[in-house]
């Protein structure tokens, strides 16, 4: 399954046949989808249900503004990362430097190094 990102999404899609209140799940399809068949569209639509039940879900956060950098809305995205920055002030384990990062790389219109800082920011968290 490595390196196949068909097989990679057909068994994250029968897992969440078995688990479907696993969010996590969801967000790891959408992440496949949106990196390996260029589905941001269908990754964001994934998404978003899940933020709207728990707006500060990081993991959600994180994808949806993936998503977003995928699809060109850099300004949702930056919208997203303001939100995670404000959770960070409460949790510091977020890696608030880096998500400052990220909002400073999608002003300044560098998406693909804000999604590095982004993905260092998660594996802080």
């Amino acid at each position: 399954m490595l390196g196949d990102g068909d097989a990679a999404i057909a068994t994250i899609a029968k897992a969440r046949a078995a688990f479907p209140a696993d969010v996590t799940l969801a967000i790891g399809e959408a992440d496949l989808l949106r990196d390996y068949r260029g589905g941001a569209k269908a990754a964001h639509d994934l998404v978003q249900p899940i933020l709207a039940a728990d707006p500060d879900h990081f993991l959600a956060q994180k994808s949806q503004g993936k998503n977003w950098m995928a699809i060109g809305g850099l300004k949702e995205a930056g919208q997203i990362v303001t939100q995670a920055l404000t959770a960070s002030a409460d949790n510091p384990d977020y890696g608030p430097d880096f998500l400052g990062l990220v909002q400073v790389q999608l002003e300044l219109g560098e998406p693909g190094l804000a999604e590095q800082q982004l993905d260092t920011a998660d594996r802080l968290a």
